[in-house]
């Protein structure tokens, strides 16, 4: 069963944290995730390597110097954002 691993993953620590924030601000950078999280870099980054994987998640890289990484949701990400809201605002 598909569903059970991506529910999994969504319902993980952090994870709908990581969602909501990228819902709310739409578009964010590696470094802005951390700071307004208060997550550890290795915990973030491991978890957006995992939103990624389930495309939830988009990455994408800025050619400056140094480069910067930006996130934001992908259209399915959207819909488990507001999936999640309720669950997050109570």
């Amino acid at each position: 069963n598909k569903i059970t691993p991506a529910l999994s993953t969504v319902l993980s620590k952090w994870v709908p944290q990581i969602i909501y924030s990228l819902y709310l601000r739409k578009t964010m950078s590696f470094n802005e995730l951390k700071r307004t999280l208060n997550v550890s870099s290795r915990v973030l980054s491991d978890k957006l390597k995992i939103l990624e994987d389930y495309k939830i998640v988009i990455r994408t890289v800025k050619p400056e110097k140094p480069p910067r990484v930006y996130y934001q949701l992908t259209d399915i990400g959207e819909h488990i954002a507001l999936a999640l809201i309720p669950l997050l605002i109570v």
